[in-house]
Order: C-alpha cells, then structure tokens, then sequence
C-alpha cells in the first residue's frame, strides 16, 4: 500500500482495507486522510493518517512537541473508556524518530490495547494507531510490528 505517495507499507493479506463509507462512520479522535487495515475476526483495526502543516509549524514542531500532543489527545478522548497510559514508545520508521503510546482502555466492556505513534516527515505529520482486544494481543502484535517495520519512504 502507498500512503499519501511518501510511505510504501507491506501488510498480510489477513487484512483488508475499509471502505471509505465505513472508515467515515468511525469515530476517530481527529480528522483528516487516512485508511484503516482490519481483521474483524482477529479483531484488530490498525489506522494510518497524515495532515499537512504550515510552514511555521514544520519549523517550530518537534518529536517531543508532537508525541505530548498525540498523548494529551488520546488522554482526553479516552477517558470516557478507562484510558490508562501503559507507556512511552520511541522506532524509527526508515531512518526518521517516531514516538508514541501503549495504552489500554475498556469499550463495550472488553478490555482494549492500543498503540499510537506519531512522526513528522516534510510538510506532513503521520500518524500510526493500533488497536486490539487485550486477549488477542499478544497475536495481534506481530502484524502490527511487521507492518512497522515494512514501512519505508518513497524516495
């Protein structure tokens, strides 16, 4: 999969892309462009999203800027569902320093993991999110981090 024509992304055919109706119905922290991978057998949904930022923004914004901002966001719309920060995580995605969470929180009373990662690359923010139901987590986490680990730059 090509993101945004900047990021190439290998993922396992036990994922499928959502349709862009469907990912509409979603009730994301934060709009913009993005796709969603899900399996809802394994019950993992994994979303990748960017927006655009000013020139002043590109300038001023750093890692650390933007992972306490990814965190203050997440914080605060997770609340109603027992958000608790598990902790900080730190990759690089093709060379560049992404930071992020691991965090777990309860929706419709079944214990959820999540991860979010953020990293600024040119004139665009990226945003990486993972969420799995907590007993299938330890399963679930291998395509996540393959997924990860196969993202590369377009160059």
């Amino acid at each position: 999969m090509i993101v945004n024509n900047k990021i190439e992304i290998q993922f396992p055919d036990t994922l499928s892309i959502m349709d862009e109706e469907k990912r509409k119905q979603m009730n994301f922290l934060a709009d913009g462009e993005g796709y969603c991978l899900e399996n809802k057998e394994k019950h993992i949904l994994i979303s990748i999203g960017w927006r655009k930022i000013g020139l002043f923004a590109k300038t001023v914004l750093n890692i650390n800027d933007l992972s306490k901002g990814l965190e203050k966001n997440i914080r605060n719309g997770m609340q109603p569902f027992s958000y608790t920060k598990e902790n900080d995580l730190e990759m690089s995605l093709d060379g560049e320093v992404m930071r992020g969470i691991r965090y777990t929180y309860i929706a419709s009373n079944i214990d959820m993991v999540a991860e979010s990662y953020v990293v600024k690359h040119g004139k665009e923010i990226y945003y990486f999110h993972y969420y799995s139901r907590k007993t299938l987590n330890s399963e679930n986490k291998k395509t996540w981090s393959d997924i990860l680990q196969s993202a590369k730059w377009i160059r």
